[in-house]
């Protein structure tokens, strides 16, 4: 017989058939013409009745759960997807943000280096955070989308001036438009993607 969980649903129940016996023992030499078979028989069946929608009860509760270990299941599967994807990307993120930062010291900027760090910055595919995920893992990649839309705000605007400059000036040393605002995003992006990918490497090991 299946366990059941909730018992306490059975008492009130419980108290109103043995009130409503009690109250027909006691009766029943007013009314001696009463057929206790048939008295019997309905208790039986009151009785019956209730243990089937016992059983029904049970029987949700066993679909309820099977459902609840399937959405389970789907959303350890969708976390190991979006983890595994973030480890990488995340790693790209610290790379891109090194490179960058290291060719602006050495390198005299102009349009085409401008150009590449805008382009390349936008293959960095930072996916939005499943429902799911670890909080610390999905507010870091949301911060971590952030810092790239301001990076690349400041890049498609510096592309935008390039284009529109003189074609006499196209090598103009644009290292100095650099705003201190624009290195800081820089390090904090760098940051971010290392950050991103340890706690996100962390969390698949537990996989």
């Amino acid at each position: 017989m299946p366990k059941l969980e909730h018992w306490t649903d059975t008492v009130p129940l419980i108290v109103l058939m043995f009130t409503a016996f009690l109250a027909g023992c006691l009766t029943a030499t007013q009314f001696s013409d009463i057929e206790w078979e048939t008295l019997t028989a309905g208790f039986l069946g009151l009785t019956g009745g209730y243990f089937a929608l016992l059983a029904s009860k049970h029987q949700i509760r066993a679909q309820e759960k099977i459902h609840q270990e399937k959405i389970t299941t789907e959303s350890i599967q969708t976390n190991f997807r979006y983890y595994t994807h973030t480890v990488e990307i995340a790693d790209l993120a610290r790379e891109y943000g090194l490179a960058t930062l290291q060719t602006i010291k050495k390198l005299r900027l102009n349009a085409e280096i401008l150009k590449t760090f805008k382009e390349s910055l936008e293959e960095i595919e930072v996916l939005s955070p499943p429902l799911t995920a670890d909080n610390e893992i999905s507010q870091t990649a949301i911060g971590l989308r952030v810092i790239k839309s301001k990076i690349l705000t400041f890049l498609v605007t510096a592309e935008r001036r390039v284009r529109d400059t003189n074609t006499k000036n196209k090598d103009e040393d644009w290292n100095a438009l650099l705003p201190a605002t624009f290195l800081e995003q820089l390090k904090l992006f760098t940051y971010y993607g290392e950050h991103l990918r340890d706690i996100t490497q962390t969390k698949l090991d537990q996989f």
